[in-house]
C-alpha cells in the first residue's frame, strides 16, 4: 500500500496530535488529571471546591482547597506542624474514607495580617491524592470562599508550605502515629 502526500500529512498530525495530548488516566471511573504521577514536596493543581465543616463555630458548607497529585496526602499538616508545633484537635473526617484532618488554632498565617485563624486540614489517598485546607477567621467565617478578603494570599500560603515541606516531614509522621 502506498502513502499519498495528503495521507502522511493526515498520518503525521494524528501521530502528533496523540503525542501531545496524551489522555487522561481513569481510575475507578474517575478521571486523574495527575495520571498517575505524583509529586514530592509539590502539587500539580489547585481547585476550590464545596465541602462539609468538621470545625465547630463555622457555617456547614466551606470552601475547600486542595492541592492535587502530591506524593503525601498530609503535606500541608507536616508543614503546619514544623511551623506551629502539634495541632489543637484531631476529628474523622467521614467523607474522604475516615481520614482524620487536624485542627490548629489561633494561628497568623500572614505577615501583613494580624488575623488569628482556625487551620483543619487533612488529605485523601485514593484513585488520586491530595491535600485539603479550611481556613477561617477569628468569628469562624469562611476564609476561602470567593470573596474572602486575604483568600488568594492565604491559598498561595498552603502552596508555599507544601513546596517546603521537605523538612522534618519524619517528625510529623511520627508525632501523627501516636
Amino acid at each position: 500500500m502506498r502513502l499519498t502526500p495528503f495521507g502522511i500529512l493526515f498520518l503525521s498530525f494524528f501521530c502528533y496530535t496523540c503525542a501531545s495530548h496524551p489522555p487522561l488516566a481513569i481510575t475507578n471511573g474517575l478521571k486523574d488529571k495527575c495520571r498517575g504521577i505524583y509529586l514530592q514536596h509539590d502539587f500539580g493543581y489547585q481547585e476550590l471546591v464545596g465541602a462539609i465543616s468538621v470545625v465547630a463555630g463555622t457555617p456547614d458548607t466551606v470552601a475547600e482547597a486542595r492541592y492535587h497529585c502530591v506524593y503525601n496526602a498530609y503535606y500541608i499538616a507536616a508543614g503546619l506542624y514544623n511551623r506551629f508545633g502539634a495541632w489543637s484537635q484531631a476529628a474523622p473526617y467521614a467523607s474522604y474514607h475516615e481520614n482524620t484532618v487536624l485542627i490548629w488554632k489561633n494561628l497568623q498565617l500572614l505577615p501583613d495580617d494580624t488575623t488569628r485563624y482556625t487551620v483543619a486540614t487533612g488529605g485523601y489517598e485514593g484513585n488520586s491524592c491530595y491535600s485539603l485546607v479550611h481556613v477561617f477567621n477569628q468569628d469562624g467565617q469562611d476564609m476561602l470562599e470567593p470573596n474572602a478578603l486575604h483568600q488568594e494570599q492565604l491559598r498561595k500560603y498552603f502552596g508555599k508550605l507544601i513546596k517546603k515541606s521537605t523538612t522534618d516531614i519524619d517528625q510529623f509522621n511520627k508525632a501523627f502515629k501516636e
